[in-house]
């Protein structure tokens, strides 16, 4: 495929993201409820330095790592900290379509099958998960944040929210063709590397887990992500600094926390997820500028 084929696939899959993404998600599981969360009303926000791996998980799930912007129910967009987290949303691309799926219903996975989905997107049952699922940035998680995922993910609420077959994109007979699960020896560790002290370098972990490298970042036919690629801009915006020259560090902490652009007059950035970036917490937010700031400039 030609580079102007290929971006103009892109942008369509850019637009289709951001419409699923703005748009309400479809699914049963409306009104339920959580064991600790309400989609009728919103609850405290998380603490993002609570030592409890429920609380850290809850924070992770609905805040930093915005799962709850794929696999929540239509309220996440005005309510992300109470929607419910019954999957069901179309998301269409280069992948084919994919529901998200439902993470109320994981009650008979291990906690061994959650962590491989996560890392490796392989399911119990042995099928690839497709994109947007973005495995190949999670597959380097701290064991603690894994943990602390599962941990919430356990005090959920089961609600029924029959989730359809994904369908492989036209001429695609195995989702192998589309993706091909990284590997992972099951008896490796993750423990907190001793450099996130630097905020630049959990910066980058964060950029990682957060997805910021699915948007931002290189990613190939099919829109699955380059975990080394530089945020560029093959999707989103260029994160890179020629395409930020006149950012202040206040103007970035705005863009991410208010999801407005203060050099548009604060014009809404829409595919921005900041229903759950709102909830960051100041250092996380000053990390990820640490890591924008510390990208190598464009060769002269």
């Amino acid at each position: 495929m030609r580079l102007r084929e290929l971006r103009t696939t892109f942008l369509l899959f850019a637009f289709v993201l951001t419409a699923a993404l703005a748009l309400a998600l479809s699914g049963p599981g409306a009104g339920s409820t959580l064991a600790q969360d309400s989609a009728t009303e919103t609850p405290e926000p998380p603490d993002p330095a609570s030592e409890d791996p429920v609380e850290r998980g809850r924070y992770l799930v609905r805040a930093a790592y915005t799962c709850v912007g794929c696999h929540g129910d239509e309220t996440h967009v005005e309510n992300p900290l109470g929607a419910v987290l019954s999957g069901g949303g179309e998301y269409a691309g280069p992948w084919g379509l994919v529901y998200a799926a439902n993470l109320t219903q994981l009650g008979d996975w291990t906690d061994e099958e959650i962590e491989t989905a996560i890392r490796t997107g392989v399911d119990p049952e042995g099928r690839i998960l497709l994109p947007p699922m973005s495995y190949e940035l999670y597959n380097s998680m701290t064991d603690d944040d894994m943990a602390a995922i599962i941990a919430y993910l356990r005090t959920l609420e089961p609600v029924e929210n029959e989730i359809p077959e994904p369908q492989l994109p036209e001429g695609v007979d195995d989702a192998s063709a589309v993706r091909t699960p990284p590997e992972l020896d099951p008896d490796a560790e993750f423990p907190v590397p001793e450099d996130f002290d630097d905020p630049a370098v959990y910066g980058h972990y964060l950029a990682r887990m957060a997805s910021c490298l699915h948007c931002h970042g290189t990613v190939n036919e099919f829109g699955v992500p380059d975990p080394d690629g530089l945020p560029a801009g093959f999707i989103g915006p260029s994160l890179m600094p020629e395409a930020l020259e006149g950012w202040t560090d206040e103007d970035l902490f705005t863009l991410l926390r208010e999801g407005v652009n203060p050099h548009q007059d604060n014009r809404p950035i829409q595919v921005m997820p900041t229903y759950s970036y709102q909830y960051l917490s100041d250092d996380d937010i000053n990390a990820l500028i640490a890591w924008i700031r510390s990208l190598p400039a464009a060769a002269e």
